[in-house]
């Protein structure tokens, strides 16, 4: 194959990316009633690069706040696979049925955009001008982001060659949590906080607590779905904390929510032998797990499900496409 046609498949599968990626926006806001935030803050008024994230209304007055953290690779904010999104459905592969269950469940949620680190100065000129359109009309039913992804195709060569510009604050993932908790979640009214992290962004979650311990102050459990953070390099209070407050459902081909070694809660079956389906398969546990942690509805805090049986398991660390 020449050097040509990869190129041009190269173009031609960012466009898709972006195309999924703007739809996905676009449902968050449109159809489920999300806000977009920007990142860093001061981006709304400085003429400088910039992410967001998405946040249910008033989500930091509410007394449950739900973090949603994707995992490494192309997906953005509201997704978990584009892989799913594309070969699936909506449902396996975003975020909006953990969103629609947790707003349901009294919870306020903010999902993050851990991947959106840098931005192209063709991108960074449509996002302003959206900016802009928005606080002019914020009740505007007009799409904003149809009209962005209408013009990806015929602009595709030209955004291709432009130069990226890192998003200050948010240069990595692991920066984006840390970001994200420390000008948001530290200012939530939140007493019981909890985060879903699928593969890397469990990675990240961790290094948030290894970084900022007090963190634990405030966080009342982590639900990892298939992740690939490793607890070496915490100290020992991080460990026995994670040990205590958060199970990891990894992938396996064993019956769902079964413990993976006789004796270790914490680590159980997604109920599927694929990585990417792992967030999918494993919903209804985790959100079991989340309102035993949360002593919802008379449920015993930590008394999630003491018997099960033994499963075979294990992780994948690649990207989640």
């Amino acid at each position: 194959m020449s050097s040509r046609i990869i190129r041009r498949q190269r173009i031609l599968d960012t466009s898709s990316i972006e195309v999924i990626t703007e739809h996905v926006y676009e449902l968050l806001v449109k159809e489920y009633g999300l806000e977009k935030h920007y990142v860093p803050v001061e981006a709304i008024n400085d003429n400088e690069p910039f992410s967001f994230i998405f946040m249910s209304p008033g989500a930091l007055q509410q007394e449950k706040l739900l973090l949603l953290v994707h995992g490494s690779g192309v997906v953005r904010a509201g997704q978990w696979a584009r892989r799913l999104i594309i070969n699936d459905c909506l449902d396996s592969g975003t975020q909006i049925p953990y969103i629609k269950r947790a707003m349901k469940e009294g919870y306020g949620v903010v999902v993050l955009n851990p991947n959106d680190n840098r931005i192209d100065g063709g991108r960074l000129e449509r996002e302003r001008k959206r900016m802009e359109a928005d606080k002019k009309r914020p009740q505007s039913k007009s799409t904003d982001a149809n009209a962005s992804s209408d013009s990806v195709t015929g602009s595709i060569w030209q955004s291709w060659r432009r130069k990226y510009h890192s998003v200050k604050g948010n240069e990595s993932p692991e920066e984006h949590v840390k970001y994200v908790w420390k000008h948001f979640v530290d200012k939530s009214v939140a007493k019981k906080i909890f985060v879903v992290a699928f593969s890397y962004g469990g990675a990240a979650v961790v290094n948030l607590i290894n970084n900022r311990p007090d963190v634990l102050n405030k966080l009342s459990a982590v639900a990892f779905a298939d992740s690939v953070h490793r607890l070496y390099l915490s100290n020992q209070n991080v460990v026995r904390w994670f040990k205590t407050f958060s199970v990891h459902w990894v992938r396996s081909s064993k019956k769902l929510n079964t413990r993976i070694h006789a004796d270790d809660s914490s680590l159980r079956s997604a109920g599927t032998p694929f990585h990417e389906r792992a967030p999918w398969t494993a919903i209804d546990p985790i959100f079991e797990y989340l309102k035993a942690m949360a002593g919802d509805g008379g449920a015993r805090k930590g008394g999630f499900d003491p018997t099960a049986n033994v499963a075979g398991g294990g992780d994948d660390d690649g990207d989640d496409v």
